[in-house]
C-alpha cells in the first residue's frame, strides 16, 4: 500500500522533467538553454529513479513481459564507452563542452531515460499522462511563438527580439516537436473515438499546427508526415473487412497536404512570412562533406572503421579535413561539432559499431508496433495509445537519419520510445502492477540493476549541475565582455573556474585575461610601476590559463589560439621571446586547421609587427589562398600599403589584377579599397559597382560602397545599400546607426562609439562578418 504512491510520485516527477526539458527557460542571455534543459531532467530523473526504486519498482519489474530486452539499450553506452578507449581525443568524449549528444554522459542518459520511459509508462493512464505532457508542452511553445511572432519584444524580453527565438532550441526542432503534435492528435481524430469537443478542440489545433508548419516549412516533417498518413491511412482501410470498405479520409487528406507543402512550401512559406516576419537558418555540413570527412578521418583502418575518431570528435575531426570549398561560403568561419545528421555524425565519431547501436530503440519501437498491431488490444483507447507511442517514436528517431536534433528531442525520442516499447509488451489490463518473480533473471539481479540506474543518474545529474554552473558563468562573463565590463567579465571567468574548469571556461578566462591586459597597456603610454606589476602578473596568470586549456582540450585550434594572441600581446610590447613562442602556437593552432585563413593572417600580423616583411607578406598570401575573397586580408593588405604610403602603386597593381581577372569579385572589392583608403571616393564607387555586380551578396562591398556614395553627396544611393544590408544583417548595429544617420541628413558615423569608428578602413576585423 505504501510503494505505488511513490511510483506515482516517480512517474510525475519525471514527466516535469520532460516537459522542462521541453519547453523550460530562464529568460536571460546567458542561461545555456541546452545544458540547462539537461542537467533540470537529470536531477528530476535522479529523483525519480530514487523513488521508484525505494516504491519497489526495482524488483517488480521482474518478470513483466518485455522487460530483459528493454536492458538491450544499454548496449549503445557500452558501444560509446568502446569508442572512447580507442578515441583520438579523449577530453570530449565523457562530457564533451556541454553534454554534447554524441558523448557517454548523454548517450547514458538517454538510454536510462528510455528505461526509466519503459517501467514507468506500462499502462493507459501513464501513457495518457506522458501523451498529454508532450502535447502540452507543444501548446505551450506553440503559443508562446505566436505572441513572439504577432507581438515581439513589446511584450517579452530583448532575449525574444529574434521571432524565430523559441521555447524548445533551434527553429527546425520546434517544427519536429509540432510535427509530432500533429501526429498525436490525428490518431484519435481518425479513430472516431473521441467525444464531440474534444474532436473540435482536437480539429482546430490540428489546423493551427498544419499553418505553423507551413512557416516553418522543415522539408524533412512534411516528408515524415506523408510516410505516417500513408501507413495509417493503410492500416485503416485493411482494419475493416467486407466490400464496402470505408475511406479514411483524413489520413487521405493530410497525406495530399504534406504533398502540396513539400512541393510548393517554398511559396506557401513566402506568403506566410509576409504577415508573420519570422524566418531563421540553419547550417550543417551536407551528407557527401560529412562521408568526406568520415573517409577522411577514418582512412583505411579498420579499427577506425569500427568504433571511430572517439565520441565526439566531429569538431576536431571537422577542423583537420574540412573541404577548401567550404571557405568560399558564407559559413566559412563555422566550426561544425556535428555533421549531416546524428546517424551520420556517429557513423564518423564511434563507428559502423556505434552507428548501429544507435538503431536498438528504433528496432524495439518497431517490434513493439509490429506486435501490437498483429494482436490489437480489444479496448480502442489502448490501440490509439499504441499507435502513438509507437509512430511517434519511430518519427523522431527517423529523423536523426537526417538531421541533428537537440538533446531534449533525442531524450524525448528514448523516453517515448521506452513508453512505446513497454506498453505493446504489458500484459492484459487487469494484470497486477507487480507481478511473480522472472523466472530469466533473478529478483535481486533486477534489484541490483536498478541501484545501478539510479547511480548512474546521480552521477550524471551531479555532473550536469556542476557543468551547468560553470558554462552559465562563462556565458555571463562573455555578457559583461561584450558590454565592456573587463573587471566583470574576470570575475565570472573566476567563478566559472571554481565551479569547474572546463574546456569552454579556460578559454574564456583566457580571453578575459587578454582584454585585461590589453585594457592596462592601453590604459597609459608610461605605465606606473603598479600598472606593470599587475600587467605582468595578469599575463602569467593568463598564460597559465591558455596552457592548462590546450592541456585540457589538445585537439581544439581555438586554446592554441588563444595562446599565441596572449604571446602576441606579449611580443607587441617587446617582451623577450613571446614573439618566437606566439609564431610556435600559430603553428600548432595551424596544424588541426590547416584550411582557417584566419590563423595566417594573425601570423601576418605579427609578423608585420616584428618588420618581417617577407614572412609578412608569405602569410598574407597563405591567407588568400586559402580565402580568395577573405575581407579581413583583403583590409591588411590595404593598411599596409597605406603604412608603407604606397597607395599609388598598389593601386596601379590592382588595377593590372582586375584587367587580367575582371570576373573576381575580391579583386574589385581591393581595388575600390585603395581609392576609398586614398579618398578617391568617385573612383572607389566605380570599383566597388563592380564588386556587388559581380556578387550581388558581397556585404562589405556594399558597406564601401555605401559609404563612398555618401562622401559624394549620393545619399539616395547610400540608403539603399544600408537598407539592403541591414535587411540581410539585422543584428549589426553599426549598419542600423549608419542607415538612420543617412536617413536624418547626418554624418554616418555621427554619435558613434568604439568599437565602431570612423575610419573603418583601419580596424583588423570587416565592419560585416563575411
Amino acid at each position: 500500500m505504501h510503494r505505488l504512491p511513490l511510483i506515482t510520485w516517480a512517474r510525475y516527477i519525471f514527466v516535469a522533467g520532460l516537459f522542462i526539458a521541453l519547453v523550460g527557460l530562464i529568460p536571460s542571455a546567458w542561461f545555456p538553454l541546452q545544458l540547462g534543459k539537461l542537467a533540470l531532467f537529470a536531477v528530476l530523473a535522479f529523483v525519480a529513479g530514487a523513488f521508484f526504486f525505494v516504491g519497489g519498482g526495482g524488483g517488480g519489474i521482474a518478470g513483466k513481459r518485455g522487460t530483459f530486452l528493454s536492458f538491450a539499450v544499454l548496449a549503445l553506452p557500452f558501444g560509446y564507452l568502446l569508442s572512447y578507449v580507442f578515441s583520438t581525443d579523449k577530453s570530449v568524449a565523457l562530457l564533451g563542452y556541454s553534454l554534447e549528444a554524441d558523448t557517454v554522459a548523454f548517450v547514458t542518459l538517454g538510454c536510462l531515460a528510455f528505461l526509466l520511459g519503459s517501467f514507468l509508462f506500462r499502462r493507459s493512464p501513464s501513457v495518457r499522462l506522458l501523451l498529454s505532457s508532450i502535447l502540452g508542452a507543444a501548446g505551450i511553445a506553440l503559443v508562446f511563438q505566436i505572441i513572439s511572432i504577432l507581438f515581439g519584444t513589446h511584450v517579452l524580453s530583448q532575449l525574444f527580439a529574434d521571432p524565430s527565438t523559441n521555447l524548445v532550441g533551434k527553429w527546425n526542432d520546434l517544427g519536429l516537436l509540432a510535427g509530432l503534435a500533429l501526429m498525436l492528435l490525428t490518431i484519435p481524430l481518425a479513430s472516431g473515438t473521441l467525444t464531440p469537443v474534444r474532436r473540435i478542440a482536437a480539429a482546430l489545433a490540428s489546423i493551427v499546427l498544419v499553418v505553423f508548419l507551413a512557416l516553418v516549412q522543415f522539408a524533412l516533417v512534411w516528408g515524415l508526415l506523408l510516410a505516417f498518413f500513408c501507413v495509417l491511412a493503410l492500416m485503416m482501410y485493411l482494419s475493416t473487412e467486407g466490400e464496402s470498405r470505408p475511406i479514411p479520409w483524413l489520413p487521405i487528406a493530410g497525406a495530399v497536404i504534406s504533398v502540396l507543402l513539400l512541393v510548393w512550401g517554398a511559396v506557401v512559406q513566402g506568403g506566410l512570412t509576409k504577415v508573420f516576419p519570422v524566418s531563421s537558418l540553419e547550417v550543417r555540413p551536407a551528407i557527401s562533406t560529412t562521408l568526406d570527412i568520415t573517409r577522411a578521418s577514418h582512412g583505411s583502418s579498420i579499427e577506425r572503421f569500427l568504433v571511430g575518431s572517439g565520441p565526439n570528435t566531429f569538431g576536431s575531426q571537422w577542423s583537420l579535413y574540412r573541404p577548401q570549398e567550404v571557405n568560399l561560403s558564407q559559413f566559412w568561419n563555422l566550426d561544425f561539432n556535428v555533421g549531416y545528421s546524428t546517424l551520420a555524425t556517429a557513423l564518423a565519431t564511434v563507428g559502423l559499431l556505434g552507428a548501429l547501436l544507435w538503431l536498438l530503440p528504433l528496432v524495439l519501437v518497431l517490434l513493439g508496433l509490429v506486435r501490437a498491431i498483429r494482436t490489437p488490444s480489444p479496448v480502442a483507447e489502448d490501440m490509439i495509445l499504441a499507435l502513438s507511442t509507437g509512430f511517434g517514436a519511430a518519427y523522431l528517431w527517423i529523423s536523426t537519419f537526417f538531421y541533428v536534433p537537440s538533446q531534449n528531442m533525442l531524450l524525448l525520442a528514448f523516453v517515448l520510445s521506452g513508453a512505446a516499447f513497454a506498453f505493446s509488451m504489458r500484459g492484459e489490463a487487469s494484470a497486477p502492477d507487480v507481478q511473480q518473480t522472472s523466472h530469466r533473471m533473478p529478483r535481486l539481479l533486477y534489484i541490483a540493476l536498478w541501484c545501478l540506474v539510479v547511480v548512474l543518474l546521480g552521477v550524471i545529474a551531479w555532473a550536469g549541475g556542476r557543468r551547468f554552473m560553470a558554462e552559465m558563468y562563462t556565458n555571463k562573463g562573455l555578457a559583461a565582455l561584450g558590454a565592456g565590463d573587463v573587471p566583470g567579465a574576470l570575475t565570472s571567468a573566476n567563478m566559472a573556474l571554481s565551479t569547474e574548469r572546463t574546456g569552454d571556461a579556460l578559454q574564456f578566462a583566457s580571453v578575459a585575461g587578454l582584454a585585461q591586459m590589453q585594457t592596462l597597456i592601453n590604459a597609459t603610454s608610461t605605465p606606473s610601476t603598479q600598472t606593470q606589476q599587475v600587467f605582468a602578473q595578469t599575463a602569467q596568470t593568463t598564460i597559465s590559463i591558455g596552457q592548462e586549456a590546450v592541456l585540457k582540450n589538445p585537439s581544439d585550434y581555438r586554446a592554441y589560439t588563444l595562446l599565441a594572441n596572449v604571446y602576441s600581446l606579449l611580443a607587441s610590447v617587446g617582451v623577450d621571446g613571446a614573439y618566437d613562442t606566439a609564431k610556435k602556437f600559430y603553428a600548432n593552432a595551424s596544424a588541426h586547421n590547416p584550411s582557417n585563413p584566419a590563423l595566417p593572417l594573425a601570423l601576418a600580423r605579427l609578423e608585420a609587427a616584428h618588420g618581417n616583411e617577407a614572412a609578412t607578406t608569405a602569410a598574407l598570401q597563405q591567407s588568400l589562398q586559402l580565402k580568395n575573397d577573405y575581407t579581413d586580408a583583403i583590409l591588411f593588405v590595404v593598411q599596409l600599403d597605406v603604412a608603407k604610403k604606397d597607395i599609388p602603386n598598389a593601386i596601379i597593381a590592382a588595377k593590372a589584377a582586375v584587367q587580367s581577372a575582371p570576373g573576381v569579385p575580391s579583386i574589385w572589392f581591393e581595388l575600390g579599397l585603395l581609392f576609398y583608403s586614398n579618398n578617391d571616393m568617385k573612383d572607389a564607387a566605380l570599383a566597388l559597382e563592380q564588386a556587388v555586380a559581380l556578387e550581388p551578396n558581397y556585404a562589405n562591398a556594399k558597406y564601401f560602397l555605401g559609404l563612398s556614395y555618401a562622401n559624394v553627396n549620393r545619399t539616395a544611393d547610400a540608403i539603399k545599400q544600408f537598407k539592403d544590408l541591414a535587411a540581410t544583417n539585422p543584428d549589426n548595429q553599426e549598419v542600423q546607426l549608419i542607415l538612420s544617420n543617412l536617413e536624418a541628413g547626418k554624418k554616418p558615423f555621427d554619435g558613434a562609439t568604439p568599437p565602431v569608428t570612423k575610419n573603418p578602413e583601419d580596424r583588423q576585423s570587416a565592419p560585416i562578418g563575411q
